[in-house]
């Protein structure tokens, strides 16, 4: 299960490896590596949004790729496969 924080400071501790999601508007979230330092670029996996009831993907490197789940976990699970 995905567990989403509201704040800039993302749930997951600097040793997990779990992705970090921190919501930036309703239907908009921010996927992070925590094991990564803070403020880092390489640190940010992508962006996941609602579109309509499927969850679009955008991963960072890919600007022009998105990919389409049927939920919110499966959006960030593939953003955790590097």
């Amino acid at each position: 299960m995905t567990t989403v924080s509201t704040s800039n400071h993302p749930l997951s501790g600097a040793g997990d490896p779990t992705p970090a999601v921190v919501a930036i508007s309703p239907t908009m979230w921010r996927v992070s590596d925590p094991r990564a330092p803070e403020g880092v670029g390489r640190s940010e996996l992508g962006l996941v949004q609602t579109v309509g009831e499927i969850f679009e993907v955008t991963r960072v490197g890919k600007p022009f790729s998105r990919y389409y789940f049927g939920t919110l976990d499966d959006a960030v699970s593939f953003l955790g496969i590097r």
